[in-house]
């Protein structure tokens, strides 16, 4: 059965929303639109965006990449500001408002499986394919692909279902990224039938899949409830929501939440527990990337030094671009169009 990739999901939904509807060319206190400020529109947005994520994930997804609301808006406020003055968009302060005004209406199944509100799909840009882009809306494809250690890609064809996902480039309005395929699909909503072909969404999982038959999507167990996903006999657990399987002698587990802690108290898996993980944008450090435990280690501000695999790590939505090909150590790197050429 293939599963979403509800981390990778929930870390570039944040990015992904202005990234897809912003970038109008106007800087951070500009105007355009009817005389609506990118400001204004940028903050509206940001609020909605924490908003939603706060919410559909119990205050998990805020928790680890963030540390509070207010953090969360203010990154992703930073972000918009950039994204509307990226070169080439196809978006507006008025569009940027318009999606804010829709997320306040956005389901948590929708958010999890990426189903864009109609306001907020991605406007084409000028950008012609293969151009440097660090935002989707710079595209006449609507698309931009990066790899998930840069901030900057190429304009590509918009993703299809079945389309590659690998490497954290994702797949666009309306689609979400299965883990074990690495391609695009569309999530099977609760209580509808699913296989090795149609999976389930991020809030789901596919209870009663045998090979080469069906089973159905239920939601994802909260606390204390019963787990197997290995078997598929009973769901898996909300991991967006902070809640992890935790399995006993058979397998058959239980829901448990997962702790979160903070800089240089210990992270990672401990049998017979719910993994520990580190909050406010931390890294777990590991002695070994198969240790079952290591140290949370705290984020530096965008233009620092950092590493991918060693740490620091970086604040979403900024990423640690190595500074040499392969390399996992850069610098704290913001999303920016003028970087891209």
């Amino acid at each position: 059965m293939r599963r979403a990739t509800v981390t990778a999901a929930l870390g570039m939904l944040a990015a992904a929303g202005c990234s897809s509807s912003g970038g109008g060319g106007t800087s951070s206190g500009g105007s355009s639109g009817g005389g609506l400020g990118a400001a204004q529109a940028c903050s509206d947005y940001a609020t909605a965006e924490c908003n939603v994520r706060n919410g559909c994930t119990n205050g998990f997804a805020i928790t680890i990449d963030f540390g509070d609301v207010s953090t969360c808006q203010s990154r992703l406020e930073a972000s918009c500001a950039n994204a509307l003055a990226a070169p080439g968009t196809g978006s507006t302060p008025a569009h940027v408002e318009g999606c804010a005004q829709a997320l306040g209406g956005q389901s948590c199944f929708d958010y999890f499986t990426n189903a864009t509100p109609a306001a907020c799909a991605t406007p084409a840009g000028t950008l012609a394919a293969g151009a440097g882009c660090a935002f989707s809306a710079q595209c006449q494809s609507a698309f931009c692909a990066i790899e998930s250690s840069e901030v900057c890609g190429t304009c590509q064809a918009a993703p299809q279902a079945g389309s590659a996902c690998g490497g954290g480039v994702g797949c666009g309005d309306g689609l979400i990224c299965f883990s074990d395929s690495e391609s695009c699909g569309v999530g099977v909503e609760d209580g509808g039938a699913c296989s090795d072909h149609d999976a389930c969404g991020a809030g789901e999982s596919c209870v009663g899949l045998v090979d080469g038959g069906h089973g159905t999507c239920v939601p994802r167990g909260g606390v204390s409830a019963p787990c197997d996903p290995k078997e598929g006999t009973e769901p898996s657990c909300f991991g967006a929501g902070g809640i992890a399987c935790v399995r006993g002698v058979r397998d058959a587990g239980t829901c448990l939440p997962i702790s979160v802690e903070t800089s240089g108290a210990t992270c990672g898996t401990v049998a017979g527990q719910a993994d520990a993980v580190c909050g406010t944008g931390g890294l777990c450090v590991k002695s070994s990337p198969d240790g079952g435990t290591g140290a949370c280690q705290g984020y530096v501000s965008d233009g620092q030094s950092c590493d991918s695999v060693l740490g620091p790590p970086c604040v979403t939505p900024a990423k640690c671009v190595p500074a040499t090909d392969g390399g996992t150590a850069g610098t704290c790197t913001l999303p920016n169009g003028s970087l891209c050429h």
